[in-house]
């Protein structure tokens, strides 16, 4: 059997679009515990796609996370420039 396994550097596009999805999951949980999610983040070329599916009753904040996130994009220079809500 041969195992594998990714492994990208913390500044990774992948590593960001992880921290999206996994603050909408938070955010959802935190509000109520049996929220169900099925996230996906996707980015390239300047644009983050986030699409899925929630099974929830709570109200998430697109335009808070994104704000979280960017500070972070920001200093690692990855879609600093080109994001929709910079326009």
């Amino acid at each position: 059997m041969i195992r594998t396994a990714e492994c990208v550097t913390p500044k990774h596009p992948d590593k960001m679009c992880d921290r999206i999805a996994d603050a909408i999951l938070t955010e959802a949980i935190k509000q109520d515990p049996n929220a169900r999610t099925a996230i996906e983040v996707c980015a390239g070329h300047g644009i983050v796609t986030v699409i899925g599916e929630m099974t929830t009753k709570a109200i998430i904040d697109a335009l808070g996370l994104r704000d979280i996130d960017y500070e972070k994009t920001a200093e690692w220079g990855h879609f600093g420039i080109g994001m929709p809500w910079d326009a």
